[in-house]
């Protein structure tokens, strides 16, 4: 990938988490960091990396709050422990762009929207038996 590519993707993961943070963010945001969440599942995979998936499965937990809240108060929040688990998973999705090689990307991708189009199940939720599983439900029911 070029650099220009990593940086795009990269700024995209920081930016939705930033728009959050600062009270300004939607659903839209809430997406990208949704699929920063499985990229980055993916691609750990792919890449042979270690990384527990206690932080893929708790930063799914935080998209899912944060849903939560904004359609029962109206507002797209994220706690102070939550930004820490997010900016975590962001500097590991950071370091695998650096690092990917566009076709483990891409294969990432196909995996990526296999999951949200046939699935619509959540990843790692059934790790040990390899199975794949997606959804964040189904965003909240595309935001009720």
């Amino acid at each position: 990938m070029s650099n220009a590519d990593v940086r795009a993707l990269s700024l995209e993961g920081h930016v939705a988490l930033a728009a959050v943070r600062s009270g300004h963010g939607g659903a839209v945001q809430l997406g990208y960091l949704a699929k920063t969440v499985y990229l980055t599942f993916f691609l750990q995979n792919l890449m042979a990396q270690e990384v527990d998936v206690v932080l893929f499965q708790e930063a799914e937990a935080i998209i899912d709050r944060c849903i939560d809240r904004a359609s029962t108060v109206g507002r797209w929040s994220l706690l102070e422990q939550d930004l820490v688990v997010l900016e975590r998973l962001l500097i590991v999705y950071d370091t695998q762009l650096e690092a990917v090689p566009a076709y483990l990307f891409s294969e990432a991708w196909e995996r990526f929207q296999r999951a949200m189009v046939s699935s619509l199940q959540r990843p790692f939720d059934s790790v040990e038996t390899g199975k794949l599983e997606f959804t964040i439900s189904e965003l909240r029911a595309q935001m009720k």
